[in-house]
C-alpha cells in the first residue's frame, strides 16, 4: 500500500496538496471522517428512488444490462452478450431476442404455412407486424425515431412471451426442454403457462430449481422455488384449461352455450402430487375477456371455490392426503390477450389473479407474506419495459 504525504500533490489530480484536498478531515468521535459530497448523496438518492420504482413496476428481476460502443447497442442476457446497430428501444431488443431463441429454422417454415395452420406465436407475430405498419402510416416518430401505439391483444401476447423468455434466460432458468415444448402446437399452451408462472415467481423474488423430468418413477410438481431473502422453498405446479378452438386446441362443431371454468380434473391431478413443502397450484382459467370481466354475470369465482372444496373433500375421504388440503394456495389466473381481436387495444383483462388460501394446508408457509408477493408479481404481469434504463437508473436486486 502506498501512502500519500500530506504536503504531496493529491492523487485525484486537482493540483492541491493532499492535506488541502482528499486528505482534509473533520474529527468525529476521535475518528477522521470526510463528508460525502452533496452530488454523490444526490446521485445515490436518485438511484434508490429509481430502483424502488423499477421494483414496484417490474418486480425483483435483474436489471437490464446494456451499453453502447461504436454505434452499437450491447445487451447482456445471463452470460451471453448481444449487439446491434438497430436497437433504439428495449422493445426492439425483445423483438430480436424471441426470434433468436426460437430460431429461423423453426420460424421460417411456420411463416410459409396458411395463417390458420400457423403456430400461435407466428400468428401473433403477424398481428404485431401489421400493427407496426398501421402505426407508421398514421403517426409521426419522436425525436429518437420511435413510434408509439397501444398494443392489441395478439401483439401483447407476443411481447409477453418474448419478455418472459428473456426474464427466464436472464436468471438462468430457461430450459431447452421448455423452448422445445413452446415450439410444438399441441404442447404450446401448457408450456406457455409454465413460462408465465416461472416468470411470476422470479418477479416475486424466487430462484428456480426444476425437477428431473426424465424420472418417471414418481410424480412431482413442475419446479421448486427458493425465496432469495428468506430461503423458504415452495413447490409449484402450473395447469392451463383448454378451450375449443383457442391456442391451437381443436375446435368442436357445437360449443356449449353455458360457460364453466371447468378446472376439476386439473385441480385433482395437481393436488394428488406428493410434496414435503408448501405447495402453490397455479391454474390458467383461459377465459374470454367478457367472462373474466368484473361486470360478467357468470359466477366463475364461486364455481372455482366450490371446485377446490370438492376436490379437497374427495381426497380427504379417499385418504390420499393426511388431513385437509395438500396445496397451501390455489392461484387461478387468466390471460385473455389472445382472445382480443387484431387492431383493438380495448381488452378488459378482468382479474389477473384469484387466490384461494387454505385454512388447513398440509405444509404452511413460514413466511405468509410470500403469497402476497406472488400475487403482486401476477399483477405486474403486463408491465414490460419499453426503453433501456438510464445508466444510473439500473437497480440492484437481492
Amino acid at each position: 500500500m502506498v501512502f500519500t504525504g500530506r504536503n504531496q500533490p493529491c492523487p485525484c489530480g486537482s493540483g492541491k496538496k493532499y492535506k488541502r484536498c482528499h486528505g482534509k478531515q473533520t474529527t468525529r468521535g476521535g475518528l477522521g471522517v470526510r463528508p460525502v459530497p452533496p452530488d454523490v448523496l444526490a446521485a445515490h438518492a436518485r438511484h434508490n428512488l429509481r430502483a424502488d420504482h423499477y421494483g414496484r413496476t417490474y418486480g425483483q428481476v435483474r436489471p437490464i444490462v446494456h451499453g453502447e460502443l461504436q454505434d452499437h447497442k450491447f445487451v447482456a442476457v445471463g452470460s451471453t452478450i448481444h449487439w446491434s446497430k438497430a436497437w433504439k428501444s428495449f422493445t426492439d431488443f425483445l423483438l430480436y431476442y424471441i426470434k433468436h431463441v426460437f430460431g429461423s429454422a423453426w420460424g421460417n417454415p411456420e411463416l410459409d404455412k396458411p395463417p390458420t395452420e400457423q403456430h400461435p406465436i407466428i400468428q401473433w407475430y403477424g398481428s404485431l407486424c401489421r400493427l407496426q405498419a398501421r402505426t407508421k402510416e398514421g403517426s409521426v416518430p419522436d425525436a429518437n425515431g420511435l413510434y408509439t401505439s397501444d398494443l392489441d391483444g395478439p401483439s401483447r401476447a407476443y411481447l409477453l412471451v418474448a419478455y418472459d423468455v428473456y426474464v427466464l434466460r436472464h436468471h438462468g432458468a430457461l430450459q431447452g426442454r421448455l423452448v422445445k415444448r413452446l415450439k410444438l402446437r399441441d404442447q404450446f399452451q401448457g408450456a406457455r403457462y409454465e413460462l408465465t408462472v416461472t416468470a411470476a415467481m422470479i418477479r416475486a423474488g424466487f430462484d428456480i430449481d426444476f425437477e428431473d423430468e426424465t424420472d418417471n418413477t414418481v410424480r412431482h410438481p413442475e419446479f421448486r422455488a427458493t425465496h432469495r431473502a428468506t430461503g423458504e422453498v415452495i413447490a409449484v405446479e402450473a395447469k392451463s384449461r383448454h378451450r375449443p378452438g383457442v391456442l391451437a386446441h381443436p375446435s368442436v362443431e357445437k360449443p356449449s352455450t353455458t360457460f364453466r371454468v371447468g378446472i376439476y380434473h386439473l385441480l385433482r391431478d395437481a393436488l394428488e402430487k406428493p410434496t414435503v413443502m408448501p405447495y402453490f397450484v397455479f391454474v390458467d382459467a383461459n377465459m374470454p375477456p367478457e367472462i373474466a370481466s368484473p361486470l360478467s354475470p357468470v359466477p366463475w369465482t364461486e364455481e372455482v371455490m366450490k371446485t377446490v372444496a370438492t376436490v379437497e373433500d374427495e381426497l380427504a375421504a379417499e385418504q390420499l392426503v393426511d388431513s385437509g388440503n395438500l396445496a397451501t394456495a390455489v392461484i387461478v389466473t387468466n390471460e385473455p390477450d389472445h382472445y382480443g381481436p387484431e387492431g383493438d387495444s380495448r381488452i378488459d383483462r378482468g382479474q389477473l389473479g384469484f387466490v384461494i388460501r387454505s385454512n388447513r394446508p398440509k405444509h404452511a408457509l413460514r413466511h405468509p407474506r410470500l403469497l402476497d408477493e406472488v400475487v403482486a408479481a401476477i399483477q405486474q404481469r403486463h408491465n414490460i419495459p419499453s426503453e433501456f434504463p438510464e445508466d444510473d437508473a439500473a437497480p440492484g436486486t437481492p
